[in-house]
């Protein structure tokens, strides 16, 4: 059987192979203690009338929450928390709906990485890094694939792959195995330049890289 390990084998992946795919990591939702299971499991409504764009940046903070060592030791750090998710589901309910080139994505999500990295450096929390704020934002928009695709399937050909250990595995041994360092400590530079590689790696196939994601993690 074909592993996700090289683009040919990606070429011969089909959206049925896809939605298998996207089947698999919803079912993991559902059966986890994130925000989005209430959502998926009660009608689509969300803890405490939360905005679902709010519920998927929540949740994608889950995913990077053992990198924020420390972090609870920032006087009302949940708050602070919240108020940079707010902040971020507002950028993607408001601004991603005006994108229409890879450029103004790639603009707008260095800039919501940004927020993430002032807001905390600005209440003194100084250990998180640009690849730290990298899997908030973007695990955020595969959760939002997830829960509303067909409404914003002009955005997800911009988006980036999440870059985890498992991804970078994938990277290093696809595109490049000279790439070293583990994705919690990405800088901005080696972030982007992994990102492009990625792009033009996989422009053969016709997945995004997005959803190449979860075609590799399945």
């Amino acid at each position: 059987m074909c592993q996700v390990n090289d683009v040919e084998c990606l070429k011969k992946k089909t959206r049925k192979d896809l939605a298998d795919s996207v089947a698999v990591f919803e079912k993991d939702v559902r059966e986890g203690r994130g925000p989005l299971r209430h959502y998926l499991l009660y009608n689509k409504k969300c803890v405490h009338g939360r905005d679902v764009y709010l519920e998927c940046v929540y949740q994608g903070y889950l995913d990077a929450a053992r990198r924020f060592a420390g972090i609870e030791n920032i006087p009302n750090y949940k708050s602070l928390l919240f108020d940079i998710f707010a902040d971020i589901a507002g950028g993607i309910c408001f601004f991603t709906k005006d994108i229409t080139t890879e450029r103004q994505y790639d603009e707008w999500h260095n800039k919501t990485c940004m927020i993430i990295i002032q807001m905390l450096n600005a209440r003194g929390y100084a250990a998180v890094t640009y690849g730290m704020a990298q899997k908030i934002v973007n695990m955020a928009m595969k959760y939002l694939y997830l829960v509303e695709k067909p409404a914003k399937d002009f955005l997800w050909q911009f988006c980036h792959i999440p870059l985890d250990s498992k991804i970078l595995e994938w990277y290093r041994a696809c595109v490049d195995p000279e790439q070293k360092t583990v994705w919690s400590n990405l800088d901005f530079e080696e972030y982007a330049q992994i990102q492009t590689k990625i792009r033009q790696y996989l422009s053969v196939c016709s997945f995004c890289p997005l959803e190449v994601e979860y075609l590799i993690w399945r």
